[in-house]
């Protein structure tokens, strides 16, 4: 094969005529390879390669996560704006109000779901990378002005009295944009727990623990179940590994109900003692989250919908069903 390369190309374009003629050629050559690579890259890959029912694990999903969040609206993400929208306070009651960093605004959508189907209101306070926790200022890597935006938040929180409290966050986060241990993080809760306590008497509050991470994302982990199994053959289950904190789970638990509000763990609700659900469906949109842990709108849904009655437990006359 060297033998004939060099005989048949190397020599031919190096020392033989048409020389004008060879330079086009190379130059066509090469504008091809250019395209095809270029192509490639930016479709991300040829699709054909790989069978149809994989395809949807390595496409890009535009999951619309801003639109869904109301972002820079109702979830606020940069310093410069610390006081959310009056649209953000829904005037019907019963009025349920959701307050947490990024994670907790990816409740919103399946809040907004049953709404459909129930009469009450939905107050939104999110702020990224705020936790619902008093004084978290020098805990939060990514936001100088957490304690500030927070102390809105609990403004209106007291002068709205919510019916339901909502407190979410991931509380530990890859990359350490939260720079507490647990104890800290445990201590805070329950500082804060008691504060909200004394001022929203009537209020019942519920804290949600934190969801699974994954690595990236659960679209990129069923691809790499998928790509490292020996049967290329096997459906790729609708469940697959990711990171939980059972201890931490736990520790938040406790010290939630032992300020007499209620608990609700997500991971007990998506996962088991070996894997997390990942999809819930067999579409590209149905993966349960658009990252390494922000729900998506469909795993919003499936997941609210699967705690319903633990958020609204307390309220069922309040709660009508929508005629």
């Amino acid at each position: 094969l060297a033998w004939l390369t060099y005989r048949l190309i190397e020599k031919p374009f190096r020392f033989g005529n048409h020389s004008r003629a060879k330079t086009l050629i190379l130059i066509a050559l090469m504008t091809l390879v250019g395209f095809v690579g270029f192509n490639c890259y930016k479709k991300e890959g040829y699709a054909f390669r790989l069978p149809a029912e994989v395809q949807m694990y390595v496409q890009t999903i535009d999951f619309q996560f801003a639109k869904f969040i109301r972002y820079g609206q109702c979830h606020l993400e940069t310093d410069e704006v610390i006081v959310h929208d009056k649209s953000c306070v829904e005037s019907a009651r019963p009025l349920v109000a959701l307050w947490g960093d990024s994670h907790a605004s990816a409740l919103y959508p399946g809040l907004k779901k049953i709404q459909e189907e129930s009469d009450f209101g939905i107050m939104q306070l999110t702020t990224a990378a705020c936790p619902p926790l008093l004084q978290v200022g020098t805990y939060s890597v990514l936001r100088k002005k957490c304690d500030a935006a927070n102390h809105n938040v609990i403004d209106l929180l007291i002068r709205n009295k919510p019916d339901v409290l909502i407190m979410n966050s991931a509380f530990i986060v890859p990359g350490g944009a939260y720079t507490w241990d647990e104890s800290t993080l445990v201590s805070k809760l329950d500082e804060t727990l008691k504060f909200i306590k004394s001022k929203l008497q009537n209020t019942k509050v519920v804290v949600i623990g934190p969801a699974p991470q994954w690595q990236e994302s659960p679209q990129k982990v069923s691809f790499l179940f998928w790509k490292n199994s020996l049967d290329k053959k096997e459906r790729i289950p609708v469940s697959q590994k990711a990171t939980v904190f059972p201890t931490l789970d736990n520790s938040l638990k406790q010290i939630t109900e032992s300020n007499g509000a209620a608990y609700i763990s997500a991971i007990q609700h998506l996962c088991n003692a070996d894997r997390c659900i990942s999809r819930i469906g067999d579409n590209p949109e149905s993966f349960i989250a658009v990252d390494y842990g922000h729900l998506s709108k469909a795993g919003s849904e499936y997941f609210v919908g699967k705690i319903k009655q633990g958020i609204f437990r307390s309220f069922p006359s309040d709660f009508k069903s929508k005629p």
